[in-house]
């Protein structure tokens, strides 16, 4: 299965990975995105059901989530595909 990210979710991942390394040292944000991407692809499994949403937004385009920390991760499983739509703080969605 081929994990693939939209912009909106790749835009999470550049804002984040720039800010840790404004606060931290030059490379921990890239660090961090690196272990955030190896977390999410431990769900990219073949032939696997995954739950829909919670949230009411998310669940009318069809997404379904996992959590991993504090991120909400939003996709779709469409065809051979593992399709990542948006990373979202957890905190936003309440």
């Amino acid at each position: 299965m081929k994990l693939i990210f939209k912009e909106p979710a790749l835009k999470t991942l550049r804002l984040q990975r720039d800010f840790l390394d404004s606060k931290n040292t030059i490379g921990s944000g890239n660090r961090y995105v690196l272990k955030f991407k190896d977390s999410i692809k431990s769900f990219v499994q073949p032939n696997t059901q995954y739950a829909k949403c919670n949230n009411t937004v998310l669940l009318k385009f069809g997404y379904s989530c996992v959590t991993i920390g504090k991120w909400i991760v939003a996709f779709k499983i469409e065809e051979d595909n593992f399709i990542i739509y948006e990373i979202i703080l957890g905190s936003l969605l309440q």
